[in-house]
């Protein structure tokens, strides 16, 4: 079967399901069926087809059915059921995909029964738990029991990947199995349902990711909360056809903290999506800055050396504001141990499909080696405790710290003990659920971009699901509250797209107040939209009109439109308010110089020029005023003022060339004209003109001076004679 194709017909069916069209459907899911060759496929959507026409046979001869719309509903599902079986069966078939491929060559899947691979971890987990309490549990008897227990979990992870759970036994069966083991290997095989949910999901594997949400334990109900909203997003239409569970997911709105959580999620989808951002400012910001404050030597260092002690010498400061930098994007949620991880999955350990979904567990059979002696094990533990850390990067950390020499391990296990010991605070229960999202995202993303066994399967993260656009989540929560959030979020994130798309939506549900309209103007502004980020910023300053980031912003606008009047206007009521910084100062002379309010830009130039402040801006502004509000003396004064200094341009020597002409040194000018000529060709604008445009602009000046127009063509002619000697 061709997979394009295939595809097309598959997204074809489920739009049809998605809005009613269920004859749409069924003509696209016969023609599957009969290209898959499945006969037991082909009776069932006969059987649909057939009943559904007999349904509106009756209803066409003017029979009132009271079960119409149940009716209507189940067959629906029924053509739902179908769609997900004609999928199932493709994969198993053709399916090009990790999934697919376990489907067809894991010869260990020899049950269709969940129950059988439940029951074989369960009871070695019961085995597991009675001999840690009888005997030592660091003897080789135990070692043997984790080689069993993760291989029968790795078959039942196997199982879930791929089975086809249709039926509602099944369902229970693994809701059952699940509920009865340990946290960390719930979690795992909830990652397996959620896998095989993306590729091929039905209404029965959905609902168990949905039961556990109301799991008592937070990193089991974080894990199933974050695949049911992300797969959820996937497959909406098709879930929304079970009106029954519909309603019990809009009934998650009484789960404490959901809201919390759904938001806490959403963010870190999108910072997780932003590694990259993260990378570039540890490698073109902290890293360096911590080479040079002295972590590049630290081979020369005492490794015995504690970070405080570390901080306490020549390091410093410097050292210190880096680590309290990178801190501060871990608690935001930025992966910056990314690149760190990128150059070491490679190891053999990720080679395993399953450990890509493995919370940390102390005796993981592939940690063997680094049990053998008690520093190994107290490295584990130390690892085990880490909030910094996602469950793959301790397990890579694990790996480095046990090919490092002795003691440079030994310091850094000394490091992590003591850093993991600031964090054991008395437990915040928003915080811990922080970090299982943080953690758990962390992981998904790296195993989208990182794992070599991902395949084709459907990628969360490309492009990153926005709840808000999902009606049914934005009932189970504050739409706008959730909204408000994100835009904050996107704000704070530089994802002015994203949070422009949000800002819009929230202006759809509620009225617009002053910080709204102030960072839709900003999102504008960052795409270059100009005009418009104005219009938004006066309707903000309308609802604050006092608001000075407001005003600053609107000022800057003004300079970036060119409307230096409105600008100057702006800038006197910030002034108002507060004192003009030298950047705002030199602004309002040059603004006011645009809109030829000479006299008030010459007064703030003296002031400038009495402080000594900016002595080149001031000498060449006061010059320019003095130009153009008929003082050619006082101009031609601060002109040479100007030329005695060192921030000179073209344009300085055009400028007083033609104030030394009004002033009747025409010998004096054309020297200085034939400079101007010669500085204007050494510089880039010589690329985009000749310097008779540049001169042909100021002949205004000279002619409101009363110098006569064939005089200046006169003396055009002697600058290019001179210039040509």
């Amino acid at each position: 079967m061709n997979t394009t194709n295939y595809k097309e017909l598959f997204d074809h069916a489920a739009d049809a399901l998605g809005h009613l069209q269920l004859f749409d459907a069924l003509e696209v899911m016969e023609q599957a069926a009969h290209d898959l060759k499945q006969s037991d496929l082909i009776s069932e959507e006969e059987s649909i087809r057939n009943d559904y026409e007999r349904m509106l046979l009756f209803l066409a001869q003017g029979g009132k059915d009271p079960q119409k719309e149940s009716m209507h509903q189940a067959f629906l599902l029924r053509a739902c059921n179908l769609l997900y079986r004609i999928h199932h069966q493709y994969l198993h078939l053709y399916g090009s995909n990790h999934i697919g491929e376990i489907m067809r060559t894991d010869k260990s899947l020899s049950s269709d029964n969940p129950n059988d691979y439940i029951q074989e971890v369960l009871k070695l987990t019961a085995l597991l738990e009675d001999y840690t309490h009888e005997q030592n549990s660091n003897s080789e008897s135990i070692e043997a029991l984790y080689q069993d227990l993760y291989r029968e979990l790795n078959k039942c992870f196997n199982y879930l990947l791929t089975a086809d759970l249709f039926h509602e036994e099944k369902k229970q069966a693994v809701i059952a199995g699940l509920s009865r083991m340990p946290e960390s290997y719930t979690c795992l095989l909830l990652s397996a349902v959620y896998l095989n949910c993306m590729e091929a999901a039905d209404l029965n594997k959905i609902k168990i990711l949905f039961h556990f949400i109301r799991n008592s334990s937070n990193r089991i109900r974080i894990h199933a909360l974050t695949a049911f909203l992300i797969v959820y997003t996937q497959h909406c239409n098709l879930i929304e056809l079970d009106q029954v569970f519909h309603h019990e997911i809009l009934m998650l709105k009484e789960e404490e903290n959901i809201e919390e959580e759904i938001t806490a999620i959403q963010k870190q989808l999108f910072l997780s999506k932003e590694t990259e951002k993260a990378s570039q400012i540890l490698n073109k910001d902290i890293l360096p800055n911590m080479m040079r404050s002295g972590l590049g030597n630290l081979n020369q260092m005492d490794m015995n050396m504690s970070l405080d002690s570390l901080l306490q010498g020549n390091l410093g400061s410097s050292l210190e504001n880096n680590m309290e930098h990178l801190t501060q994007m871990t608690r935001t949620g930025y992966d910056i141990n990314y690149n760190l991880f990128s150059s070491m999955c490679r190891n053999i350990f990720f080679s395993k499909f399953t450990n890509w979904f493995c919370n940390f567990d102390l005796y993981h059979p592939d940690l063997t080696d680094l049990r053998k002696n008690e520093q190994g094990k107290k490295m584990l533990e130390t690892l085990g405790k880490s909030k910094r850390l996602c469950e793959l990067d301790k397990y890579a950390m694990g790996y480095i710290l046990n090919h490092m020499p002795e003691n440079m391990r030994g310091a850094m296990l000394d490091g992590g003990i003591q850093a993991e010991l600031e964090d054991q605070n008395i437990p915040v229960p928003s915080k811990e659920r922080q970090e299982i999202i943080r953690s758990h995202i962390q992981d998904l993303y790296r195993f989208y971009t990182k794992s070599l066994q991902k395949k084709n399967l459907k990628d969360p993260f490309s492009p990153v699901p926005f709840f808000g656009k999902n009606k049914a989540i934005m009932q189970i929560i504050d739409e706008g509250h959730f909204l408000e959030k994100m835009a904050q979020f996107f704000m704070d994130t530089e994802l002015y797209q994203e949070a422009q798309n949000a800002l819009l939506a929230l202006l759809e549900i509620r009225s617009a107040n002053a910080w709204i309209l102030h960072a839709l103007a900003i999102t504008y502004q960052k795409q270059d939209a100009l005009p418009r980020a104005l219009q938004y910023e006066q309707q903000a300053e309308l609802l604050d009109p006092d608001n000075m980031d407001i005003l600053m912003s609107i000022q800057q606008l003004c300079l970036l439109l060119d409307k230096h009047n409105m600008r100057v206007n702006y800038l006197k009521r910030i002034e108002e308010k507060q004192k003009l910084d030298l950047i705002l100062e030199l602004g309002m002379i040059y603004s006011q110089m645009e809109s030829k309010q000479y006299d008030e830009a010459l007064q703030r130039c003296h002031k400038l020029k009495y402080l000594k402040i900016e002595d080149s801006f001031a000498n060449r502004s006061i010059a320019w005023c003095s130009l153009m509000t008929q003082k050619p003396d006082a101009a031609l004064k601060y002109y040479k003022l100007l030329l005695k200094g060192k921030d000179i341009i073209w344009g300085d020597y055009l400028n007083i060339g033609n104030t030394a002409w009004i002033n009747g040194n025409i010998m004096d000018a054309v020297s200085y004209y034939k400079t101007f000529v010669y500085e204007f060709n050494k510089s880039e604008d010589a690329k985009l003109g000749s310097w008779i445009d540049a001169f042909e602009e100021s002949e205004e000046i000279l002619e409101n001076y009363g110098i006569d127009h064939r005089d200046i063509c006169l003396i055009k002619e002697i600058i290019k004679a001179k210039t040509n000697q």
